[in-house]
């Protein structure tokens, strides 16, 4: 008797568990963490850890041309913001910097806005400054001194915040030297290259049950070649009963 095998079962694919919520946290702050580290290996200033950023005190200028610009309207961007003046030389030697960096990385998302100390009687210094270096960077006014106290209570000429793409500050810098540049550029490259909130994992893809089937290969029956086929070794069997004797002489 010969034995029929049959396909094996497919094991239907079981749905993969979404990472939770505290998870993401943990795997963002360490890429944060990792960041950080790279970032300051590759000469760039050392940043704080994700989890110990503060929030950048929202504040409001006008620009040279009068229109009011907000730091909350450059939320989802890594920033830039620096305090400078017209007085103050390693300033106008800093901001050429900044003002090409500004360009070159405008299209991943980042911006440099560059606050001008300066007071009412030299605010034409600053139109002329700007305009002869053709700076593209936005220029506030902060003639009052108000947001210069809030953020830079100290008044050091130049300095700088960088703030990360949720508004947060990541480190500062203050003064100036030749050669700092390239530790600008390096920790503003560091600020883009970390995770957005939210995107750090990309959730597992789910295959249905029916595509794993399909996909699975199906096991064919292997018959011995020696062996006939159930319905071939019937045939002559019930064709020999049902033929007629034949005839006695």
């Amino acid at each position: 008797m010969s034995s029929q095998l049959s396909p094996s079962p497919v094991s239907p694919h079981r749905e993969r568990r979404r990472p939770s919520p505290l998870a993401l946290g943990l795997l963002t702050l360490l890429l944060g963490l990792c960041a950080g580290v790279a970032a300051h290996a590759q000469g760039a200033l050392p940043l704080r850890p994700v989890a110990a950023r503060t929030t950048v005190t929202e504040f409001a200028l006008n620009d040279l041309k009068g229109d009011t610009f907000r730091l909350s309207d450059l939320r989802g961007k890594v920033v830039v913001v620096n305090f400078w003046a017209t007085w103050c030389n390693p300033c106008v030697q800093e901001l050429p910097f900044l003002n090409t960096y500004h360009l070159d990385f405008a299209d991943q998302g980042f911006v440099v806005v560059a606050i001008s100390t300066d007071g009412p009687q030299t605010l034409s210094e600053v139109r002329r400054t700007v305009q002869r270096r053709k700076w593209k960077m936005p220029i506030l006014l902060d003639t009052e001194g108000a947001v210069l106290a809030n953020l830079n209570p100290r008044g050091q000429m130049p300095y700088t915040l960088y703030l990360d793409r949720e508004g947060r500050l990541a480190t500062d810098h203050d003064g100036y030297t030749a050669g700092d540049e390239q530790k600008m550029k390096a920790t503003i490259e560091a600020l883009l290259a970390e995770p957005v909130a939210g995107a750090a994992i990309a959730p597992p893809a789910v295959v249905p049950a029916s595509a794993a089937a399909i996909a699975a290969p199906i096991a064919t029956p292997s018959v011995p070649a020696s062996a006939p086929a159930s319905g071939a070794a019937s045939a002559p069997a019930s064709a020999a009963a049902s033929a007629p004797a034949p005839a006695a002489p």
